[in-house]
């Protein structure tokens, strides 16, 4: 299972790391401060633990840093959801693999399948507001350097795009 996890500056480092934990920076705090990361900031791990350096980037947009500890667990919660899905419902796909059918399956068994949780469309659209609407499949993102995890358009009620603010279809101002 993806399970959400947050920055913390009080962590104590074992006193024998593992091999894969060796690398990692001596002073957390001080790594952590260097790259802007308050305490509380969610960051996602695979079923296999490992850290997706893009996916968990959304998180570090100057807008989440800045908001509300509820809200951005709600948002890595949300997120989380979706990659229990692709994992345990589609094959163990992962996000970069994800399709459109990936997302209308996901929709299909939250708000409809009475073996799903049946959410409300209220619950439905705070979910996908506060999630990223990741990109479909292995297309690369607006620099061309790969998938990207940011939002593309809030969702409705009825779980299709409502599209970006400003009219565009880019990762600019949404709605997230």
């Amino acid at each position: 299972m993806w399970t959400v996890h947050y920055t913390s500056r009080d962590v104590v480092r074992p006193g024998s790391a593992l091999p894969c934990l060796r690398d990692l920076p001596d002073e957390l705090a001080g790594w952590l401060d260097e790259a802007g990361l308050p305490d509380g900031l969610p960051f996602l791990l695979s079923p296999r633990y490992e850290y997706d350096v893009v996916l968990n980037s959304y998180f570090h947009r100057v807008s989440l840093i800045d908001a509300p500890w509820n809200s951005n667990a709600n948002r890595a919660r949300a997120l989380a959801g979706f990659l229990n899905f692709l994992h345990s419902a589609r094959g163990g796909r992962s996000w970069r693999q994800a399709t459109e059918g990936d997302h209308l399956a996901f929709h299909q068994w939250r708000r409809r399948d009475p073996s799903g949780p049946r959410v409300a469309g209220g619950t439905w659209s705070q979910e996908v507001a506060r999630q990223p609407v990741l990109r479909v499949g292995r297309a690369a993102g607006p620099d061309g350097r790969g998938p990207d995890p940011a939002p593309r358009a809030a969702a409705g009620a009825d779980g299709y795009a409502a599209g970006r603010r400003d009219g565009g279809d880019g990762p600019g101002d949404l709605r997230a």
